[in-house]
């Protein structure tokens, strides 16, 4: 088992009102140079980051899983990141933005995500291909058939770049039963590549990577449209 990189958390800051809760951060991480793989495999130097969250429904405790519980108001959140990393020696800078929201009401949980991120220079990512500018999108919905117990799940995430017309997205099914809410829970899950994100111009993958997928996915080693791979865990939380 691999061990975690050295982490310092220089500063964190948090300042919490009824409607809104504001985070500023600030660490120095070898081990995050944002390529796209395992954490344990790279560099990076120092990141910071700032967060907003916005309540409009519901109560803050809400906001701590995915999952409309039974018994529960309707919840909503909106919120916002900008994240910022000295990535290599020559100080290459990396910035990223994300906004996302949450919804939950009865039995049916919703969320959705946008993502930007500007490279300085795009070989920090070992590939010229994806360019300077990567996108992405998330959304992902379940619904308690059985409240508290089963729980169908559906997730679409797509990301891209700006140079080449290379891209890449992910549709994932997956069905839950809660023995204990997160305590104890048994899932099966089915991912489907729709596009080959190993097939870009040279044959070097979307990420510059013949790998470009983490190891814990599954997908690593394969080539071609619709890659599939099919998992099931038993989950116990200490």
């Amino acid at each position: 088992m691999n061990s975690l990189p050295p982490t310092r958390h220089l500063a964190e800051l948090a300042y919490k009102q009824e409607t809104y809760i504001a985070r500023l951060m600030l660490s120095n991480q070898p081990g995050s140079d944002f390529v796209n793989g395992d954490f344990t495999g790279a560099d990076g130097h120092f990141a910071g980051a700032g967060r907003i969250d916005i309540k409009l429904l519901g109560g803050w405790k809400q906001a701590k899983d995915f999952n409309a519980w039974s018994g529960k108001e309707p919840f909503l959140q909106v919120g916002g990141t900008i994240a910022w990393a000295d990535t290599t020696d020559d100080f290459t800078r990396t910035v990223a933005y994300t906004t996302d929201v949450l919804y939950k009401t009865g039995e049916l949980s919703l969320y959705g995500a946008a993502a930007f991120a500007d490279v300085d220079d795009p070989t920090v990512l070992r590939s010229a291909l994806i360019g300077e500018n990567l996108w992405g999108v998330m959304v992902q919905g379940a619904y308690f058939i059985v409240p508290d117990r089963w729980q169908p799940f559906l997730r679409y995430e797509y990301i891209g770049g700006d140079t080449t017309g290379d891209s890449f997205d992910l549709m994932t099914a997956e069905i839950n039963y809660y023995f204990k809410k997160h305590r104890a829970k048994f899932t099966v899950d089915m991912v489907i590549a729709l596009s080959d994100a190993t097939s870009a111009p040279g044959g070097a993958g979307i990420w510059g990577q013949e790998r470009p997928f983490g190891t814990g996915l599954g997908m690593n080693g394969y080539t071609g449209n619709e890659m599939l791979t099919f998992r099931t865990q038993f989950q116990l939380l200490f």
